[in-house]
């Protein structure tokens, strides 16, 4: 049972509606429903927005795999089969394919890595060049700007403080703690 109401033509209903398009009444006023608002290329929610899935992506491209969660513009952009990363930030683990357990934040954290699990990137070009393939579990932690920036396939490293091994490139079980830290080691170990 529907019934229409006033001259706006609002309609109550006691039961079910089911319809494949709702329009605007006038081009910008968009359309209300329950307390959310979508208006041309936006979606405006007052209160908690409960998203319950096993992956969320925020740019417009859900990505494939299981328990993944992105915000940010290409964040895990080329995600295949992945499971258990977090990206966020702009390009932040953007060409991953099938690495794991991943935890990328800030811009171009993880950039490069297509398959490396069990690595932590945070802040802007930390781990940006990271991409080791034949690995598995690489176990790299960066913190700070910048840090491990240059690393391509360096296992186990643990860099914390501003561009801490920022040269490092194929260097192992290394660990620098504070500013420019190693900043210039390239293949220690």
């Amino acid at each position: 049972d529907f019934t229409t109401v006033g001259a706006t033509g609002n309609i109550t209903s006691q039961g079910q509606v089911i319809t494949d398009t709702i329009n605007e009444q006038t081009a910008t006023a968009g359309v209300t429903i329950d307390g959310v608002l979508v208006k041309d290329n936006g979606i405006t929610a007052t209160g908690a927005i409960d998203f319950n899935a096993t992956s969320i992506k925020l740019d417009g491209s859900y990505p494939v795999g299981s328990n993944n969660s992105a915000l940010g513009d290409n964040a895990l952009g080329s995600l295949t089969t992945g499971a258990n990363n977090v990206a966020l930030g702009k390009n932040t683990l953007s060409t991953l394919t099938t690495g794991g357990s991943n935890v990328a934040i800030g811009f171009e954290a993880l950039y490069v890595n297509t398959t490396g699990q069990a690595n932590i990137a945070v802040g802007s070009f930390s781990l940006r060049d990271f991409d080791e393939t034949t690995s598995g579990f690489t176990h790299n932690v960066g913190v700070g700007h910048g840090t491990l920036r240059y690393t391509t396939t360096g296992l186990e490293n643990t860099a914390v403080g501003g561009q801490a091994l920022q040269s490092n490139t194929t260097g192992d079980n290394n660990t620098a703690l504070g500013r420019f830290a190693l900043y210039s080691a390239t293949t220690a170990n």
